[in-house]
């Protein structure tokens, strides 16, 4: 586990996404039956799934971007919005 520093090392994250072979339940996910579909997985849930329980096969990986930082989230607001959080400070 990465050390509580509040910065984060990597800009980018790993999310996979699997379909269920085999029906069964998992505590995280809940029930599951052949043929459902869950995205956006963390990589250690879904490794699990399709390597070490068999019950899954890997559909595909997808990329996730950091959240914005504040400054940037700002710029992303529509300017109407920007300018009543302005009015009320």
């Amino acid at each position: 586990m990465a050390p509580a520093t509040g910065r984060h090392e990597k800009e980018n994250t790993m999310a996979k996404s699997i379909k269920f072979t085999a029906s069964g339940s998992c505590s995280a996910l809940g029930n599951f039956a052949p043929g459902d579909v869950y995205r956006n997985l963390p990589d250690a849930l879904a490794d699990h799934l399709v390597k070490e329980a068999m019950c899954a096969k890997f559909i595909g990986v997808t990329v996730q971007a950091e959240a914005p930082k504040h400054a940037d989230a700002q710029e992303a607001m529509p300017s109407s919005t920007r300018k009543q959080k302005q009015k009320a400070n």
